[in-house]
């Protein structure tokens, strides 16, 4: 059981650190420019543009935010 929760950690530490392989956005550190922060945003509208229901546009957006470590409110309005 403690090996299943080391590689669960593992697997969830994995998808914070290769978020750039996949979108080519950096994870933001502790003190982010504010360039970096439109650069966040601006990849979560591109990542969940094809999505056409709000709440799950919003979801997308949250999860997106959160994989790049930014603690932010999605903007889904077109």
């Amino acid at each position: 059981m403690k090996n299943l929760a080391i590689l669960f950690g593992i697997a969830a530490l994995a998808t914070t650190a290769f978020a750039t392989v996949e979108d080519g956005v950096a994870v933001l550190g502790e003190k982010p420019s504010e360039s970096a922060i439109e650069m966040v945003r601006a990849g979560a509208k591109s990542s969940c543009s094809d999505i056409t229901d709000y709440e799950e546009k919003e979801q997308c957006a949250m999860d997106y935010y959160a994989a790049h470590n930014f603690d932010g409110e999605p903007d889904c309005e077109d």
